[in-house]
């Protein structure tokens, strides 16, 4: 009698199969996790690069930024924690079609205040957009 009691696995159970499924799977999780933040990223700074007629002006961003200053400082906190994550966790997608540098960091230069100072230019309008 075993201690732990449990089911045991058929004889037909494959293991490499399982790890195959579970792999892809937690794949497809990862994948959708970064496309899931990239997505929310685009929403929130609206730049040209991925609204293009639609995009927020700097001076509209900044004008959001300080009418809520509190909530605005959390979410760029809870923004760099996310990508503090993808760095450690999968340094090897970052500055790949998984994962582009252009979502490590705001997509505006700015002041140590937060003071919006002007587009970085991979988030311009792009002759062939992604």
């Amino acid at each position: 009698m075993s201690f732990y009691s449990h089911d045991e696995l058929s004889s037909s159970f494959d293991a490499n199969k399982a790890a195959n499924v579970r792999s892809k799977e937690a794949g497809a999780t990862a994948i959708s996790l970064l496309n899931t933040y990239m997505s929310g990223y685009e929403k929130f700074w609206q730049t040209p690069r991925t609204h293009a007629d639609r995009a927020l002006s700097m001076e509209e961003v900044q004008a959001m930024i300080s009418a809520a200053p509190a909530a605005m400082t959390e979410i760029l906190a809870d923004g760099a924690a996310f990508v503090s994550f993808v760095q450690s966790t999968y340094p090897e997608k970052v500055g790949t079609d998984i994962f582009p540098s252009r979502y490590l960091t705001s997509p505006y230069n700015m002041t140590e205040e937060g003071v919006l100072i002007d587009l970085k230019p991979e988030w311009e309008v792009q002759e062939n957009n992604e």
